[in-house]
């Protein structure tokens, strides 16, 4: 797409971000902009309730499974916290909604992008090599891990930089709130640096 398109700036979110940051290490990508990158740093994202949910939607638990990825993404939210009995039945109830019905069909892919990102595990040095110049965004009413994983790669790559967007959660990307479009858009308005432009 950027061959036929002639782009340079890309934009990732969640395991979207984690993609773009791969292909940063090999593609001409000028600007970066991630928002919640789904990656995980020295064991910085959560992955210990991958494997019980991924059981839970091979016996077609599928509330089960979904409570357990929900859980265990969201740590900010107070019915993670709540015991596993009852997120499932907040789980039931919630997929009988639009939305609930569409996260339990995207649970499967959900589930195999979160196995790909914990196989992908390592320090931040494997993003060193990203040239790009990158904003490595997350929202302040998200997943505080999210902070930590940025600060770890903003230290990692040579032209990053860190943004905590206030009244954003993971969504924020969706929902499109000046708070999160403006900074996002003038970071791909200025102009871009000639070390990098220049690649």
């Amino acid at each position: 797409m950027l061959e036929h398109t002639g782009a340079g700036n890309v934009i990732g979110h969640s395991s979207g971000g984690f993609i773009a940051l791969r292909a940063a290490l090999k593609l001409p990508i000028d600007r970066l902009a991630v928002y919640d990158a789904a990656v995980s740093i020295d064991g910085g994202f959560p992955s210990a309730w991958l494997d019980p949910a991924r059981a839970a939607a091979r016996a077609g638990d599928v509330p089960r499974a979904l409570a357990l990825t929900a859980g265990g993404i969201n740590t900010q939210m107070a019915t993670a916290k709540l015991p596993l009995g009852v997120q499932i039945a907040i789980i039931k109830v919630f997929m009988r909604t639009p939305i609930g019905r569409m996260m339990a069909d995207l649970l499967p892919m959900t589930l195999d992008e979160s196995a790909t990102i914990r196989d992908h595990d390592g320090p931040a040095d494997v993003y060193a090599g990203i040239t790009a110049e990158v904003l490595l965004a997350c929202g302040a009413d998200g997943p505080s891990y999210y902070v930590e994983l940025d600060e770890a790669l903003a230290r990692a790559i040579p032209n990053a930089r860190t943004l905590v967007i206030p009244r954003s959660g993971h969504d924020a990307i969706n929902r499109a709130h000046a708070r999160f479009v403006d900074p996002i858009g003038d970071f791909f308005a200025a102009p871009v640096s000639p070390r990098t432009g220049a690649a």
